[in-house]
């Protein structure tokens, strides 16, 4: 976002809208340099949770934060669920 418009929502507002429209996606990840807290903390906001770190990814030396979010939710199966499932049917 251009920083005449950071601090406006229009971030929030474009991601959620790309996150939208990513319904045959089962996740979403994106890279985030590791000093740049407002916009990991936006993203924690819109469920990102961090998942790894390429270290000195970026030019000046900087790390990037990888975050991803579930879009789809995940199958929990207990031990024994698939017996229960077959029986029902």
């Amino acid at each position: 976002i251009d920083p005449e418009f950071q601090g406006k929502g229009w971030g929030t507002y474009f991601l959620k809208e790309i996150l939208k429209e990513a319904t045959h996606q089962d996740y979403a990840m994106l890279e985030v340099r590791e000093d740049n807290h407002k916009a990991i903390h936006i993203y924690e906001k819109l469920g990102f949770k961090k998942v790894g770190v390429r270290p000195r990814y970026y030019q000046n030396g900087a790390s990037a934060i990888l975050m991803k979010k579930e879009l789809k939710p995940v199958a929990h199966h207990s031990p024994g669920s698939s017996l229960l499932e077959k029986q029902h049917q």
